[in-house]
C-alpha cells in the first residue's frame, strides 16, 4: 500500500464529498478490511501524542479487540486517545 500526500485526493472525490484530508497529512484508500485494521494498528502503535479515530462499525471481535488494546496502550503511555 503506497501512502500519497492529502493533496493528490482527486477533485471529484472532494467535489462529491467536501475536503477529507488535512494538507500536510497522507491518505490511503483500503478496500479490504485486513490490510486497513494491519495500517491503523501501525498508525495507532506510533502515535506520540495524540490519536483520533473515526469508524463506522466497531466490532467485539479479534480486529475490534486489538485496536481497543492499542488505544489502551497509547491511552496509558500518556497520549490523548
Amino acid at each position: 500500500m503506497q501512502r500519497k500526500p492529502a493533496e493528490s485526493t482527486t477533485p471529484s472525490l472532494d467535489a462529491t464529498t467536501g475536503p477529507i484530508a488535512v494538507a500536510g497529512q497522507q491518505l490511503a484508500l483500503f478496500t479490504e478490511s485486513p490490510p486497513l485494521i494491519d495500517a491503523m494498528l501501525a498508525d495507532i502503535r506510533q502515535a506520540k501524542s495524540r490519536v483520533w479515530l473515526e469508524t463506522y462499525i466497531y466490532a467485539n471481535d479479534d480486529a475490534g479487540r486489538a485496536v481497543a488494546d492499542a488505544l489502551a496502550e497509547r491511552a496509558r503511555a500518556g497520549c490523548d486517545v
